[in-house]
């Protein structure tokens, strides 16, 4: 994994080219924006779920937030996903219906898979999320749709645009890639029907409020809403429950294979009750083998480890692999201001 040095180094670098990927990138959304490119409009409510800059901004806990508010709310909503890291090359791959799992990691991603599994409801990954959307529609499976990692999918139209921000990152350098992180032009946040910085702690609250400042004063009609992660619980492989207590005084090795590690390790930090030695760092998707696990393991005894401990993305690559010691994934849910959720229901009644 490339280090923060070394990835300024590149985007130093990448500055050149910045101007020409923005262009492409603003024209792209002119097009649509006047009509000349057309989105595709569901016959039901489409709710996008995504972020200005590449990485990960908490995306997949916000999903997971949405969509258990809306079952709360007595609506049926499913998830398209592109799939990213699944093998499959079907237009249209059905995850699941609602309440069984279809399809694997290696086939799905390990995003969607996490997703139907602890959700269940549908969850559909495909390269054209238009098809994935009219298959949703067509087949009433759903009365609203999710869209995740949506914001710059313009092909289908969306009635709420969420747009995140990761508090340790916000816009980084402000540059568009190859010369910083963001996907977009900044321009591109005017598409937004509301902000929401993700991964707020005590650390880094001071330069989220600055920011919230400053976009609030940019984009003045767009609200702003402010998020932590909290952790609820421990999973073993057989999705058996436990007590954060349960780790209390326990050696651990810990690690992820995600787009920003140190937030899952800011995580464990932040809980008095878990204790690791040893910390080791893979991909973001990393697709585990045999000798990924006993290699750790093997690090895991030698220290004295007594157990590791993982994300459930992670986790839910794990099922097959005979591990030879405990295994825990942290549950985190992503704890948002009560606000939010009422705008976000008043905006879907409007709709």
């Amino acid at each position: 994994m490339p280090n923060k040095k070394l990835i300024n180094i590149l985007f130093f670098i990448g500055r050149l080219f910045s101007p020409l990927y923005g262009l492409a990138m603003f024209t792209r959304a002119w097009l649509y924006s006047t009509g000349l490119k057309r989105s595709c409009k569901l016959n039901i409510p489409v709710i996008s779920i995504g972020n200005l800059t590449m990485g990960g901004t908490g995306k997949t806990p916000m999903v997971m937030h949405v969509a258990r508010l809306l079952i709360r709310h007595d609506k049926k909503p499913a998830i398209v996903s592109r799939g990213y890291g699944g093998r499959s090359k079907k237009a249209i791959n059905i995850v699941s219906k609602g309440h069984h799992v279809l399809m694997n990691t290696a086939e799905a991603g390990d995003e969607p898979v996490l997703l139907a599994s602890t959700l269940k409801i549908p969850v559909l990954t495909g390269p054209q999320r238009i098809l994935t959307g009219q298959y949703i529609a067509k087949n009433k499976m759903a009365d609203i749709l999710l869209m995740d990692d949506g914001y710059q999918h313009l092909a289908l139209h969306r009635d709420i645009n969420i747009a995140l921000f990761a508090a340790h990152e916000l816009l980084g350098n402000g540059w568009v890639f190859p010369g910083g992180p963001l996907r977009e032009p900044i321009s591109a946040l005017k598409r937004a029907h509301c902000f929401v910085i993700t991964g707020v702690t005590n650390s880094n609250k001071n330069q989220v409020n600055t920011f919230s400042k400053k976009m609030q004063q940019r984009y003045p009609a767009i609200p702003m809403f402010k998020g932590s992660y909290q952790a609820q619980a421990i999973i073993n492989q057989q999705n058996t429950s436990q007590k954060l207590d349960y780790l209390k005084g326990l050696p651990l090795l810990a690690f992820c294979g995600i787009a920003k590690p140190h937030s899952f390790f800011d995580i464990l930090d932040a809980n008095p009750k878990i204790s690791t030695k040893l910390r080791q760092i893979f991909a973001d998707h990393h697709p585990y083998q045999e000798s990924d696990i006993t290699n750790l393991c093997q690090k895991a005894k030698k220290i004295g480890c007594k157990a590791m401990i993982t994300t459930e993305k992670d986790m839910v690559k794990l099922k097959d692999i005979d591990i030879q010691m405990p295994i825990w994934a942290l549950q985190v849910e992503l704890i948002l201001e009560p606000e939010f959720d009422t705008f976000l229901l008043k905006m879907l009644a409007g709709k």
